[in-house]
């Protein structure tokens, strides 16, 4: 999570929030590394507003009460390509989170880490999840991704994401239960976060170096160029993902291709 004078930008994990901080780092002066004349000073001088990089992956609901009035800033990207993402990267290999039962793991998955995209996709729609919903039946069951997406941009998320139903879905209640948030696609970060700086006051000029930045890749590394999430499903796995993840691509239909 970032507090800047002017909105608050919240990291969802493999959403392309490394580029947005490094973006934003050259625009804003880090509150942490320079006193409070200097950063006056500064301020005068070129314009720079604070900013302060809180914790990495704050969701909404963490929002210090300092910063509950300012817009806030995410950013969003295709269920599909995430999943790719989040497989490739490995996180979940060696740096398993506390809530995850490995025993069980080991257990449906003997030969884990080593799994398949379409295993992986499995266990991140099971064992993964944070909280639970038991309203459909298994194959019609709410996915990671849509969990997620609840728990960082919700209100009371530990008490909606149980309670969706088909109702809930059909009726689109879900958008009531959000917190006002303005996201941009990771696939167009460049232009996107160039538009919502400009709106918010940032002179064009001052922010343009944004429109042709290149990708910012965490410190492990990005997907090559050569594996487009597409190569990773077969129309039975696609057809899966779209139905765990239909919250999300009713949200955002551009992204069901």
């Amino acid at each position: 999570m970032i507090l800047t004078d002017d909105f608050v930008f919240i990291h969802e994990p493999k959403t392309g929030g490394t580029f947005v901080t490094e973006m934003l780092r050259r625009i804003y002066e880090p509150a942490k590394k320079a006193g409070p004349i200097t950063r006056a000073l500064r301020r005068a001088r070129d314009g720079r507003k604070l900013m302060v990089d809180t914790r990495k992956h704050g969701t909404c609901s963490e929002i210090p009460r300092s910063h509950c009035r300012q817009p806030i800033l995410a950013t969003i990207r295709n269920p599909y390509d995430r999943y790719v993402s989040q497989y490739e990267f490995a996180w979940w290999k060696d740096r398993p989170p506390a809530h995850w039962d490995i025993e069980k793991l080991r257990k449906q998955f003997p030969h884990y880490p080593h799994l398949t995209f379409a295993e992986f996709v499995g266990l991140s729609n099971t064992l993964f999840m944070q909280l639970k919903n038991d309203r459909f039946p298994p194959d019609e069951s709410l996915g990671r991704q849509t969990e997620q997406f609840v728990r960082y941009f919700f209100r009371r998320p530990e008490q909606v994401f149980p309670a969706i139903d088909a109702d809930y879905l059909a009726a689109r209640r879900f958008e009531a239960d959000m917190f006002p948030v303005e996201f941009i696609r990771t696939d167009r970060l460049n232009q996107e976060l160039h538009e919502f700086l400009v709106k918010i006051g940032h002179a064009p000029g001052r922010v343009e170096f944004i429109l042709g930045a290149n990708k910012v890749f965490p410190k492990e590394g990005g997907r090559a160029n050569d594996q487009p999430w597409q190569n990773y499903y077969t129309p039975e796995l696609k057809r899966e993902v779209r139905t765990k993840e239909r919250l999300l691509f009713s949200l955002f239909p551009a992204f069901d291709v």
